[in-house]
């Protein structure tokens, strides 16, 4: 996390992983306030930006756990 001077937000990193192995499902958001936007990168097994998915999203994004039917979930 990074903040201005005034204290508001000037960025923010996230990362969350759920599960293990093969079945590792991982999502890195990062925040800009300059541009208003978060970039989210997911995927699956070991960490690897060349193989995720990518959304782009205007404002301020969290990334948070949940459970669906019993399971760890990362929402957003």
């Amino acid at each position: 996390m990074e903040a201005n001077e005034n204290g508001t937000l000037k960025s923010l990193q996230q990362k969350l992983s759920v599960g293990k192995g093969a079945s590792r499902n991982w999502v890195k958001a990062d925040y800009n306030a300059k541009k208003n936007q978060t970039v989210i990168k997911s995927g699956t097994g070991e960490e690897d930006d060349e193989g995720a998915s990518k959304q782009v999203k205007p404002g301020l994004v969290l990334l948070r756990l949940a459970t669906s039917n019993g399971s760890l979930v990362i929402e957003y």
